[in-house]
């Protein structure tokens, strides 16, 4: 849990009644929550060069990413793609735009081996988010990313 400025007091108990010896308590503070800043591609398809670099974001698995923002009508659907000559390409949709709700994924969906490919139809219009990943950690390099969307 994520808490403001103290104090604060922690209650060891036990389960029943009556129940009494020893225990231990720990308390770690975790590393802050890393803030993803998308890159917001408005409605239109669209083509970038990326890079994966030590400085971007990273997945719970130490791989790195970029976050690519769209926005959809229902009933559209993207066709979206990334290919590396540098590591091996893992491509996720997510719900949103800050590339957190998982609703899609691919790693070798354009036959290549190390490509991936996306095409999804959107039931419902709004803001949704692609990661441009890598599919093993600390993998870096760069990358072709396209977005087509119809």
């Amino acid at each position: 849990m994520t808490l403001g400025t103290g104090p604060y007091s922690i209650r060891a108990n036990s389960l029943s009644e009556g129940e009494t010896g020893r225990y231990t308590l720990a308390v770690d503070r975790l590393p802050a929550v890393q803030r993803v800043q998308p890159v917001y591609l408005g409605r239109a398809s669209a083509q970038r060069l990326g890079e994966l670099t030590g400085d971007d974001a990273m997945a719970d698995d130490e791989s790195y990413f970029d976050c690519y923002a769209f926005d959809v009508r229902q009933g559209q659907t993207a066709g979206i793609g990334l290919t590396s000559q540098d590591f091996d390409t893992y491509l996720s949709l997510h719900e949103g735009g800050v590339c957190d709700a998982e609703i899609a994924f691919d790693d070798n969906g354009l036959g290549e081996g190390t490509d991936a490919y996306i095409e999804h139809t959107f039931e419902r219009g709004g803001r949704y988010s692609v990661r441009a990943n890598s599919l093993g950690s600390d993998e870096i390099g760069r990358y072709g990313f396209v977005i087509e969307i119809r």
